[in-house]
């Protein structure tokens, strides 16, 4: 008695990759939702809910929150990230003719747009730095180490001496960290200048860089024996 011949099984069937319109609402409706909720009140189901995308895809595509995270970062924060570091670089070509405040305004004027102009982006940014999961801390650190060391560089080379190291260092910190509170409250900062001081008090991209690079370049000289530079 002849066997029947045995089939071979058919390959199994991959998902479709996402399309790029749908990748795009599913990033946009995750940045708007981890910045409003934070990233560790979200899950992936619910930003795909938001977003009207089917979730099987979406798992697939992305993997997990950490993955979207991951995508976030890559798609959008890079930018920033790459801004900085070329404004930073532009400030540090020019060796003297450039001033620890061209370097602190290269480093704050990117930062300043960002809270001003794309408040969820930002808020995104700051509540991945305060993620009770480890992991996610380590990526939002590891996508913008680059631009930290990069920034702390040029400064160095501009800070007068004289500073004990111990100091110099929280104090570079505390440069570093600033974004990041304005980042996550700049909705408080907007809602208390209004409210004391006038529908019109909020700062805009400019006069907040430039408060900043004051109020950094001061505690930066402080106790240096070199007295606050005027700016050029």
């Amino acid at each position: 008695m002849l066997k029947p011949a045995r089939r071979k099984p058919s390959p199994a069937r991959r998902p479709r990759e996402v399309p790029e319109d749908t990748r795009a609402r599913i990033l946009d409706a995750a940045e708007r939702l981890f910045a409003e909720r934070g990233v560790d009140a979200v899950s992936v189901r619910s930003v795909l809910k938001e977003a009207g995308v089917n979730v099987a895809l979406a798992h697939y595509h992305f993997g997990s929150r950490e993955g979207l995270i991951e995508e976030l970062l890559r798609t959008r924060v890079t930018a920033h990230e790459a801004e900085l570091i070329r404004a930073i670089d532009e400030m540090d070509g020019r060796g003297k003719g450039a001033t620890l405040e061209d370097v602190l305004r290269a480093w704050f004027a990117p930062a300043a747009r960002l809270v001003t102009e794309r408040p969820a982006l930002g808020k995104l940014l700051a509540q991945i730095q305060v993620s009770a999961n480890p992991q996610i801390r380590g990526m939002g650190r590891d996508a913008m180490r680059p631009a930290f060391y990069r920034l702390g560089e040029a400064l160095l080379s501009r800070v007068p001496g004289g500073i004990e190291p111990r100091r110099l260092l929280l104090r570079l910190y505390m440069v570093v960290s600033i974004p990041s509170v304005f980042l996550a409250t700049w909705d408080l900062v907007l809602s208390s200048a209004r409210r004391r001081l006038g529908a019109d008090a909020a700062p805009d991209a400019a006069a907040l860089t430039e408060e900043l690079v004051a109020f950094c370049a001061a505690g930066l000289r402080a106790g240096s024996g070199a007295g606050a530079k005027k700016e050029g």
